[in-house]
């Protein structure tokens, strides 16, 4: 399901980033997101109470080229900072939630 065109350009207009981001193939996009830092992220196919301290970038899953699910070892840019995608988090179909990590 995607966001009627008005609602998408409200949400853009309040993701506090502009930057880019990089596919593995296919030219660079430049796109508004969020950071959010300081995410606990628990391990997946666990049942522990181990947690990690971590990065997450959201952005709206329309803005990626082909409306495609970013993939693991793609990268977000912003003032110069890399971030690269270690996994997904959540994808509703409209919004994209990425772990990331600074490199």
């Amino acid at each position: 399901m995607t966001l009627p065109q008005d609602q998408a350009e409200c949400i853009r207009d309040n993701y506090e980033y502009l930057g880019t981001f990089t596919p593995a193939t296919g030219s660079a996009v430049s796109m508004r997101f969020e950071i959010e830092r300081g995410i606990t992220l628990q391990p997946t196919s666990y049942n522990t109470q181990a947690y990690a301290r971590g990065i997450i970038i959201e952005s709206l899953l329309a803005d990626h080229p082909s409306s495609a699910e970013p993939n693991e070892g793609e990268k977000f840019t912003v003032d110069g900072q890399d971030y690269t995608i270690s996994g997904i988090q959540d994808n509703d179909g409209r919004f994209v939630r990425a772990i990331v990590k600074e490199t």
